[in-house]
């Protein structure tokens, strides 16, 4: 029996051994490669199980559901259209507009945010649908795997082999920002898996080879996503400089001149060679409703950022601004000991300061981040630059000197215990966990020799890997499992990611809106899929994309209907004359009790995996167009209130420039000012324009006499949040700060200290049953819109109401220049429809790129067209082509004549076709780098 159990333990030992044998075998590439395609699809196993036990999919509930994989989906069937197009219609059309993006949107320039045109995701186009969810999941592992992939061939050039090289890459791909931003955001791996190609490429110029790869990668930055390529090409830059001054070899002036050259003109080539679809995005981005915004940067950071920053060398952390550290506790060991080698490894010495300095500042944050926000969504580049460190100094780790020793003792103990009294205050049990291992760590590296004596370099090698995978694994549970921060329970279940998009109520409603004149719906709540326009082909008013051209955005600033970003409007919130203007003809909505725009009659009931919703009706819809016999001009518009704003716009077209042909005549305004008493409850206090919350929920009340029969507005304008009162704050504004003692107030200031952040702040206004939600942002904040004014609209009754109650969800300071109850009685809203209803656009059919159309005009009209106007159409009216004006400040415009027309707006992506003729002079120009590198080439092995 004790044979039987020597001899598995010896059979055992012999496993172990022949693995890490196995694994440390890896001195080239042909070698490399498979170890380490085993070990990644192991190790993801591991760190993605909490994913695997629930059934989980990668696909997050809230921008996962709503922007990334809709953009998949649609991909695919993009790609096959066009195929189709070719190959069967035998004709060369490529849809570029689509009037399911929000009211209208170019599709590439949304899209390419979220990968269009990333070559990985061109795959969808070989899969159906109903199983993309399978190839979302795949590609962002596979944006892992390369990432790794990518390193440790980056590794090998800079002559760095062995099991570190692994042991680095899955450092890096597996560090805090990939566990939380892959899944989140599955193309914030893109510039994970980019920065290695970019900088071995850099290197091979700096040594005067090929600039070959250089410049793909520069083209797949700048082909797959602008946002990051900026960040990229920044990073390279820097690293190049410093690589280039710090070399050992000496350089002179003419290298320099020689190699910024070539790194230009490789540059350049791969730029053009991405413009087709760089060029496009540019023009949007410069007109984008989010390009224009300035928000505050502090100074510095709060005291819970530096803390977190510092202890994020031993485990998953997040300080704030997406500073997402999580690396392995051996890296602080690492980076420690690269200080102490004298006279070696400068480059990774000034690039970890540069990189240091960055992180401590908040203004360099927003200079990486595109002078936009402060958010540090480069760090993975930090990741990168630590994980290599971590390969370079390997081979010092496992025969330390005795200086080395005494000197790794003294800085790590310093560091644990700073550590631990941090994370007392944290507490952070990823990284109390990871701090163990960083202390064991350590001892096994002091004593390792006198212990093992000639076996501690093995020992030291297999403990390490071994720790290095369970540090990882740490990190990812930490983030990932259900007894801690449980971030895998806010990704959707396998089994109801078809369901959820397919039974929804617009799909269930897509036949019937089809068969009908073009019309659009609005639907609340719209939170689960805000997109979902774009996936069943029904006409929604939801937009939640990053880019888009800031005409709508324009028009809902100026009737004060945004209310977190301009950027994502999820419906009209239940106002008629928006709805109007927008050719809303259905409202759905889950709750009955909650009003409908006025006009609109309940139809029926339908049961969706949302639960059910309620169909209303609008009675007096308009079309897609309609026309008007009056306008407005520019500065008489701008002198209206938001409420008069929109009601205006149902009986005067808004022109940016005047027509004599038509009316300027005066227009009727019904909304009212109401005069109204403030009563607040004990938490509340008004001093002139400033109020003081001193508890959460706290509530004023706006009192007035009775109205009925019309939709009733609080017009708040200038609202601020000045600042979040805190538990001390409230406690001296109740005197119980003065009654504490010393020991009492510690822990009150000290949670405060460690747990500050900029946010915003929630305030809801309530009349009788509708309550309408706006979002204060700090200027600060890193979706910060700059928008301080809100017309919230508590709904149509024909019942009375006297009273409208607002609730701020947090305690706090908040100014404001005005706030005043409006009542929007609908005596001329009937009349008004029933005149816009006179002429319209009939026979609505959707084309390619476009829309066409048929009326009949009894008068000269100026039709409205419910389109986003974009410099990118052309109108044909009748054959001819007609001038496009822009109107209601967010849509488009003709001036007609009286009689019959035919009617055809066609679409061409602004700058795609300048582009194209850069990218083909872009490809001429690579292949003759190509021609003249292999000439060079051949020339040297001669």
């Amino acid at each position: 029996m004790a044979q039987k159990k020597l001899k598995a333990k010896q059979s055992n030992k012999n496993i172990f051994s022949a693995f890490f044998g196995w694994i440390n075998n890896t001195e080239t590439m042909g070698k490399f490669i498979p170890v380490y395609s085993v070990c990644f699809c192991l190790l993801a196993l591991l760190i993605y199980f909490p994913f695997i036990i629930r059934n989980n999919s990668l696909i997050w509930e809230t921008d996962g559901l709503s922007q990334h994989y809709p953009v998949l989906v649609y991909y695919g069937k993009w790609l096959r259209e066009i195929l189709h197009n070719i190959f069967i219609e035998h004709s060369f059309t490529i849809p570029t507009w689509d009037i399911n993006i929000g009211l209208g949107s170019d599709i590439i320039t949304t899209f390419n945010y979220y990968g269009f045109g990333d070559p990985l995701c061109a795959v969808s186009v070989f899969v159906p649908e109903a199983y993309t969810m399978y190839l979302y999941n795949a590609l962002i592992i596979i944006r892992l795997y390369l990432a790794g992939l990518f390193f440790s061939l980056f590794c090998f050039r800079m002559k760095q082999k062995g099991v570190e090289v692994m042991l680095g890459a899955f450092a890096y791909i597996f560090c805090g920002f990939s566990i939380f931003a892959s899944v989140r955001h599955p193309f914030f791996t893109v510039p994970v898996m980019l920065l290695p190609l970019l900088l071995y490429g850099a290197e091979k110029i700096l040594s005067k080879e090929s600039p070959v790869l250089f410049t793909v990668a520069v083209f797949l930055s700048f082909l797959i996503n602008f946002y990051f390529s900026y960040m990229l090409i920044l990073i390279t830059v820097v690293y190049v400089l410093v690589r280039f001054f710090t070399g050992k070899e000496k350089k002179k002036i003419k290298d320099f001149f020689s190699s910024l050259f070539r790194f230009i003109t490789s540059g350049i080539i791969g730029v053009m060679m991405a413009a087709i679809i760089l060029l496009p995005v540019l023009i949007v981005f410069m007109n984008s409703s989010r390009s224009d915004i300035v928000r505050e940067t502090p100074i510095l950071y709060d005291a819970a950022y530096y803390v977190g920053l510092y202890a994020g060398f031993s485990g998953y952390s997040v300080p704030g601004f997406w500073t997402y550290t999580g690396f392995i506790p051996v890296t602080i060991i690492s980076a420690l000991l690269l200080f102490k080698q004298k006279g070696e490894h400068r480059s990774l010495k000034i690039l970890f300061g540069i990189s240091a300095v960055i992180l401590l500042i908040p203004y360099l944050g927003k200079v990486m981040n595109g002078f936009t926000y402060v958010a540090n969504r480069w760090i993975w580049a930090f990741a990168m630059l630590v994980s290599y460190i971590f390969v370079a100094m390997f081979k010092h780790l496992v025969k330390l000197t005795v200086k080395e020793k005494k000197y790794l003792f003294i800085a790590g103990s310093v560091y644990i215990l700073s550590c631990a009294v941090m994370l007392n205050l944290r507490n952070n049990v990823s990284a109390t966990a990871q701090i163990i291992i960083l202390a064991f760590i350590l001892i096994l590296l002091l004593s390792a020799k006198e212990l093992f004596g000639e076996n501690s370099k093995k020992i030291i090698t297999n403990t390490l890997s071994v720790l290095c995978v369970v540090s990882l694994c740490i990190n990812s549970f930490f983030c990932y499992s259900a007894t801690n921060e449980d971030y895998a329970s806010q990704f959707i279940d396998m089994k109801d990611v078809n369901k959820i998009i397919t039974d929804c109520i617009s799909n269930k409603m897509a036949n019937r809106m089809s068969s009908e004149e073009f019309s659009r719906y609005e639907q609340t709540p719209n939170k689960k899929i805000r997109n979902q326009s774009v996936l069943n082909g029904t006409h929604g008013v939801a937009f939640y994309w990053s880019l888009t051209d800031s005409y709508v955005a324009e028009f809902l600033r100026e009737t004060q209907g945004v209310t977190y970003v301009a950027h994502d409007y999820v419906n009209m919130n239940r106002n008629t004359a928006v709805d109007e203007l927008f050719a809303v003809k259905y409202f759905f909505t889950k709750s009955k009790t909650q009003p409908v725009p006025y006009g609109y009659e309940y139809e029926q009931s339908i049961k969706t995996a949302e639960g059910e919703f309620h169909v209303y009706v609008n009675q007096n819809p308009l079309p897609l167009g309609f026309g008007y016999s009056e306008y407005i001009t520019r500065d008489e518009y701008d002198n209206l209130t938001a409420a008069e704003k929109q009601e205006v716009l149902l009986s005067h077209i808004l022109l940016e420039n005047n027509i004599e042909e038509y009316s300027n005549s005066n227009y009727t305004l019904t909304s009212k000012k109401l005069n109204s008493i403030i009563e607040c409850d004990e938490n509340i206090s008004i001093e002139g324009n400033c109020i003081t919350v001193k508890e959460n929920k706290a509530k004023l009340t706006f009192k007035f006499n009775d109205v009925k029969d019309c939709e009733l507005y609080l017009d708040v304008k200038g609202m601020y949040a000045e600042d979040e009162l805190w538990s001390s704050d409230i406690m001296k504004l109740n005197g119980e700060w003065k009654k504490m003692s010393m020991s009492e107030k510690y822990p009150v200031l000290r949670k405060e200290l460690m747990s500050r952040d900029v946010k915003y702040y929630m305030v809801s206004a309530k009349s009788g049953n509708c309550t309408y939600n706006f979002n204060v942002a700090t200027p600060t904040y890193q979706a910060y819109d700059g928008n301080h004014n809100f017309l919230a609209n508590t709904g149509y009754s024909e019942n009375s109401r006297n009273a409208l109650t607002l609730t701020f969800s947090d305690a706090g300071v908040y100014s404001f220049e005005s706030m005043d109850v409006i009542m929007q009685p609908m005596d001329n809203y009937d009349t008004n429809v029933r005149n816009r209803s006179k002429n319209v656009l009939e026979n609505v059919k959707l084309i390619d790129n476009g829309f066409t159309g048929t009326t009949e005009l009894s008068e000269p009209q100026l039709m409205f067209f419910s389109v986003p106007y974009s410099d990118g159409f052309e109108a044909f009216v009748d054959g001819e082509k007609a001038e496009i004006l822009r109107a209601n400040t967010w849509g488009m415009a003709l001036d007609l004549e009286e009689g019959e027309h035919t009617i055809e707006f066609r679409y061409h992506t602004r700058g795609l076709k300048a582009g194209a003729y850069i990218s083909l002079a872009g490809v001429i120009a690579f292949a003759g780098m190509i021609v003249l590198d292999s000439r060079k080439k051949n020339k040297s092995n001669k």
